[in-house]
């Protein structure tokens, strides 16, 4: 999501622009799909190679870093 897009969709928010966040996941070799999914909210799984993501952060005081995935925050 860029700064300026829908923050009550979003976990993050970026300056990164989705085009140039596309062109890095292609140049890490990952691949697109010719059939994305037809309507928003769909129980169609999608096609192209997965990606697993990992939050990482600190907590105020703590020296710690915590993971977690993005499904259990």
């Amino acid at each position: 999501m860029r700064s300026s897009g829908k923050t009550h969709e979003s976990l993050f928010r970026t300056d990164v622009d989705p085009y140039h966040l596309q062109i890095a996941f292609l140049l890490l070799g990952f691949e697109g799909t010719d059939r994305p999914i037809a309507t928003q909210g769909s129980e169609e799984t999608p096609k192209g190679d997965p990606v697993e993501m990992m939050i990482t952060y600190r907590k105020v005081g703590m020296d710690q870093e915590l993971k977690i995935k993005p499904e259990e925050w």
